[in-house]
């Protein structure tokens, strides 16, 4: 029951209900409001010290543009995935390597988006050098770009990892990857990108 005495106990109640639900609203609106100084801050933010000592990594960052990485295709040469082609030098029966080989390119590039350490970036590049060398791609162009990623990761520290060398790597190994996807489906003859309608 209401009364005189009690009025002002029921009014703190209210009061701290409603404030218990008005929060999560302010402080949703507060992010609306302010969210590109919050994304920019964001971008900014590469680690994080948490007590206890442990330390955290961010990578954000743009991916890079479709622009950029056909940029960088149209930039490198066809003429050596023709050779290769046509001196019979790919083991085109070693399907698994096939499979494989474009299977660690994409995991290599996903581990490398998303912030992944060195030792997952230098795995997925030794399992892409293991395949390609298995299909005969020794000595090659694509050989030489892998071999000097590996190099360049084997002899990276950290910090070398910002937003701006990941997304390097990044364009280089899409590349390569288009390059060899490329040079697969070159060798069908009746390849097409595209299905057929019916």
């Amino acid at each position: 029951m209401i009364t005189p005495e009690n009025l002002p106990l029921i009014f703190t109640a209210i009061v701290g209900l409603l404030s218990s639900f008005c929060w999560p609203i302010i402080v949703i609106s507060a992010i609306l409001c302010f969210r590109k100084d919050i994304r920019g801050l964001l971008n900014r933010l590469q680690t994080a010290k948490l007590p206890g000592g442990a330390e955290a990594s961010f990578q954000f960052g743009d991916l890079p543009s479709d622009k950029s990485v056909k940029n960088a295709i149209e930039k490198a040469s066809s003429d050596e995935a023709k050779n290769i082609v046509e001196t019979g030098k790919v083991k085109w029966e070693n399907s698994g390597n096939l499979y494989w080989l474009g299977h660690d390119l994409m995991w290599t590039i996903d581990a490398v988006l998303r912030g992944g350490d060195r030792n997952a970036i230098l795995h997925g590049l030794k399992q892409s050098l293991h395949h390609a060398h298995a299909l005969g791609l020794s000595n090659t162009s694509f050989d030489a770009r892998l071999s000097k990623l590996y190099s360049e990761a084997e002899n990276s520290l950290l910090q070398d990892w910002a937003p701006q060398k990941r997304l390097q790597f990044v364009n280089e190994l899409s590349v390569i990857r288009t390059e060899i996807g490329d040079l697969i489906s070159s060798h069908q003859s009746d390849y097409g990108r595209k299905p057929i309608k019916s």
